[in-house]
């Protein structure tokens, strides 16, 4: 199955951001993520090089509920305050890595930073 199209909430500058996923299968029931890591990273547009932030459940960015199938973004205000670029606009993707090597692009989309100054 291929990656759903979910856009992130905005970001503001100087705030802190928090967002929650729940990855569910077709009954609603949460998948079972116990032993997983996660990556994000937004970048200026799909095809850019540029990384703009790297969000992992080792530098605490994204942190896993494991057995809810909760995936929380969480960016300090410190780290939103550099987000801005000219384009006010990034993109996204989420992978999660499973014990067994297994990766799924979970979601992808658009995410919105803004300088409300």
């Amino acid at each position: 199955m291929p990656a759903a199209i979910v856009d992130l909430p905005e970001i503001e500058k100087g705030s802190t951001y928090r967002h929650k996923v729940i990855w569910e299968d077709n009954l609603g029931n949460p998948i079972d993520l116990t032993g997983c890591t996660a990556r994000a990273q937004i970048r200026p547009d799909v095809t850019s090089p540029v990384v703009t932030l790297d969000m992992t459940t080792e530098n605490g960015m994204l942190i896993l509920e494991p057995l809810l199938g909760v995936i929380r973004f969480y960016i300090p205000d410190d780290v939103t305050e550099t987000l801005y670029s000219c384009t006010n606009e990034g993109v996204y993707d989420l992978e999660l890595y499973f014990p067994n090597g297994d990766v799924k692009r979970l979601m992808k989309g658009t995410v919105p930073y803004r300088d409300w100054e």
